[in-house]
């Protein structure tokens, strides 16, 4: 049915691109930003008389947007590129990886999203590798290194940054409808209890979901919802054992985001709520929740800040659940084309079974330039 419905709306797309006027005329746009970062971050971990183990870093990430939009009579295309490059020198330990906004692990450069999109003045339609999940609001003002806010929606690891999705967009009514099918390459997924092999290849992933984003003068107000199915390909010969959680595992999560702006300053709530249920037989689901509050006020046309508190919690029916909070702020000082964050940021993170809480502060300096 998934694979009808792909095939029709393509059909659609390909009829209405070669419908536009053969006059069109294209643009090209080049965005993005660079950012030199230092970093000083101190861990402390989860056991009695724990000492704190300090690093401290320099490094620059950026982020390179090619946009180019072909105008017919009626419809208009658009391609998008965005390549994503950082040169960070280390990573956070899977010890902390339950910890929010880590940092980059490595050296890359890749492509993030890359996608068409055909619209007209009432809807569009996208198709490509993109990631149209998530709907959080209220953290425009922080710096990007210290984003320890989670938002709104994302279902956490189980659905990859970038996959491929096909998008319908009411863009009147503000609602998004999107629908993916994925090859997945899962890989030693198991952090949490190790190393296991039978969760090595690929898996295939059926992933539908809406989300309803709109303004109402003052008020905005975001809705969403997602699910995705993995199923084994046995026809694959790289496909996931059939003893892995993968095969036959599910996600499904809820999304709402509010924000009330009142002049300069704006109160955002975020909240989350979301479901993993294993391929594997008798094992408990894993809930999730994680709900923010954020604030962010302009203080000049040139300084702006940002402060957020949230708290997560993860119930996955044995020693593995455990509870989290999250603090921070951000002060922007804009000078000329170049954008200066003063960024601090802590967190704490509690195993069901043990006695200390393990912590994270982070203290940073960002230098930004948008273009």
């Amino acid at each position: 049915m998934l694979k009808k419905l792909l095939t029709g709306c393509l059909t659609i797309a390909m009829i209405g691109a070669f419908s536009a006027s053969a006059a069109a005329e294209t643009t090209f746009t080049w965005s993005g930003n660079l950012a030199a970062i230092l970093l000083q971050q101190t861990i402390k971990e989860a056991t009695t008389d724990a000492e704190g183990v300090t690093e401290m870093d320099m490094y620059a990430q950026g982020d390179l947007d090619l946009t180019i939009v072909n105008a017919g009579d009626t419809w208009t295309g658009t391609a998008y590129f965005d390549f994503d490059f950082n040169s960070a020198s280390y990573g956070g330990s899977d010890t902390f990886s339950t910890f929010a906004g880590d940092i980059p692990t490595d050296q890359a450069l890749g492509i993030d999203d890359m996608y068409v999109k055909m619209s007209n003045d009432t809807m569009a339609i996208s198709f490509g590798e993109f990631d149209p999940v998530g709907i959080g609001k209220g953290d425009d003002n922080q710096g990007d290194i210290l984003d320890n806010t989670y938002g709104a929606g994302g279902l956490g690891s189980a659905v990859p940054n970038e996959q491929g999705w096909l998008m319908l967009s009411l863009t009147d009514v503000g609602l998004d409808i999107f629908v993916g099918l994925n090859e997945d390459q899962k890989g030693k997924k198991s952090t949490e209890t190790g190393y296991d092999a039978s969760n090595d290849g690929e898996v295939a992933s059926t992933a539908y979901g809406a989300k309803f984003d709109k303004s109402f003068g003052d008020f905005a107000l975001a809705l969403e919802y997602v699910s995705i199915g993995f199923k084994r390909d046995e026809k694959n010969g790289s496909a996931v054992a059939e003893d892995s959680k993968w095969d036959g595992a599910s996600a499904s999560e809820l999304a709402l985001a509010a924000q009330y702006t009142m002049g300069q300053m704006a109160f955002t709530l975020n909240y989350t709520s979301a479901t993993f249920k294993s391929g594997t037989p008798d094992t408990d689901d894993n809930k999730q929740s994680w709900m923010e509050l954020v604030f962010d006020m302009s203080l000049s046309d040139s300084q702006a800040l940002t402060a957020a508190y949230g708290i997560r919690k993860s119930d996955a029916g044995d020693s593995k659940n455990y509870s989290g909070s999250d603090l921070s702020a951000s002060f922007k000082i804009a000078t000329g084309g170049v954008n200066n964050y003063i960024s601090y940021a802590t967190s704490t993170v509690k195993e069901a079974d043990a006695d200390e809480s393990a912590t994270r502060s982070q203290l940073a300096y960002t230098m930004q330039v948008n273009f």
